[in-house]
C-alpha cells in the first residue's frame, strides 16, 4: 500500500505537467487599435457607396442590428437585405462623415463598442448616434451589435415631443 502512494503522486504530476498550455498570444493594443479603425473606415465607406459586398464581410455571423424606428430589429440576414434594398435605390445617397468618435476598446484588445455621431443625410437637424460593438476575430474586426437613433438636444425634446402628439 505505502508503494501505491508514491506512484499515485507521481502520475498526478506526469499528468498535470502534460496538459497542454492554452495561453493566447497577447494583442498588442495600439495595432489592434488601428485594425478597427481601418474597419470602421471601410464601415463608412461601404455605406457612403452603396456597397453590400464590401459591409456584409464585415458583419458576424449572428447578431443583432436596430434601426431608428422602435420595431427595426434584424438578424445578420435580414439586415444585409434590408441594406442589399437600399443599397440599390438610386434616390438614397448617405453622405455620412463621423462629427464625434467614442472607442472603448476591453483589455485584452478582443471586443471594443465603438460610438459615432453625425449628422444624417436622411435628417439634418438631428445628430444620429450609431452604437457598434465589434469582436477581433482571426479574420479581422467583425460587428454584431448596431443601433442607429437620433439624438436631439434635450432643450429640443418639448419641442419634438409637442409635434408628434
Amino acid at each position: 500500500m505505502k508503494a501505491i502512494i508514491p506512484i499515485l503522486f507521481f502520475m498526478a504530476v506526469i499528468f498535470t505537467a502534460c496538459q497542454p498550455k492554452t495561453e493566447n498570444p497577447a494583442v498588442d493594443p495600439a495595432k489592434a487599435k488601428t485594425e478597427l479603425l481601418s474597419t470602421l473606415d471601410t464601415l463608412y465607406k461601404a455605406y457612403n457607396t452603396r456597397d453590400i459586398k464590401l459591409m456584409e464581410p464585415l458583419m458576424a455571423d449572428s447578431g443583432l442590428h436596430c434601426g431608428t424606428d422602435p420595431g427595426e430589429f434584424w438578424n445578420k440576414d435580414a439586415y444585409v437585405k434590408l441594406l442589399g434594398e437600399m443599397f440599390s435605390d438610386t434616390t438614397y445617397l448617405p453622405e455620412i462623415k463621423i462629427d464625434k468618435r467614442e472607442i472603448l476598446m476591453s483589455g485584452d484588445a478582443k471586443s471594443a463598442m465603438v460610438v459615432d455621431q453625425f449628422y444624417s443625410f436622411f435628417i439634418k437637424t438631428i445628430p444620429v448616434r450609431h452604437v457598434i460593438h465589434f469582436i477581433n476575430t482571426e479574420k479581422g474586426w467583425k460587428f454584431d451589435f448596431s443601433s442607429m437613433g437620433l439624438i436631439p438636444d434635450n432643450a429640443e425634446l418639448k419641442k419634438i415631443n409637442g409635434a408628434v402628439e
